[in-house]
């Protein structure tokens, strides 16, 4: 079977201190629990998820390679924003900069992927509701997580929605950044 047949995307991951704090927000407003908490690098916005039928290991040492020659970087989030005529809220990142250069870096790779309607933005999603009271939507714009972090772990996941509340999510490749 393709591993790349379930909507694959490259992300950051969060360090555990605050993948913490992620995940009780998240809780607050039923999102998924199985859902990594993480910054999007594809998948979502720039370029879409991976296209099916590529050569596993290609493509993991291409990451691999992006990896090796990408320093850790230190960013912190800013506000809670949500995209536009939808329930999708996120925080923005305060220095987005250099995730853009690291999500050009995987665009330009040798990796095929879906086009994506959307320009790259870095986020981290907090929620994707159906219906949003305005009180629920304040008290989301309101959220504030001010410290500053290292993301220095790229994760490939494959991601099978059965339904909104049974995501079941895989870990397909690891790599700590190196450069």
């Amino acid at each position: 079977m393709d591993c790349f047949s379930n909507d694959t995307y490259i992300v950051l991951d969060l360090p555990k201190h605050i993948s913490e704090k992620v995940k009780i927000i998240r809780e607050n407003y039923n999102y998924p629990d199985a859902l990594p908490a993480e910054i999007t690098l594809t998948g979502s916005s720039g370029v879409g998820v991976f296209l099916a039928g590529q050569d596993q290991s290609r493509v993991f040492e291409e990451v691999d390679k992006i990896a090796n020659k990408t320093k850790p970087v230190k960013v912190s989030f800013s506000n809670v924003l949500n995209f536009p005529n939808t329930n999708i809220f996120f925080f923005t990142i305060k220095n987005e900069e250099i995730l853009r250069e690291i999500h050009l870096k995987i665009s330009d790779s040798q990796i095929n992927f879906k086009e994506s309607p959307f320009p790259y933005k870095p986020h981290c999603t907090l929620c994707n509701l159906d219906t949003i009271l305005e009180e629920e939507k304040q008290g989301l714009l309101s959220i504030n997580l001010t410290d500053e972090f290292t993301l220095d772990t790229l994760s490939v996941y494959s991601l099978q929605n059965k339904t909104n509340e049974d995501v079941k999510v895989s870990l397909l490749h690891r790599v700590k950044l190196s450069g």
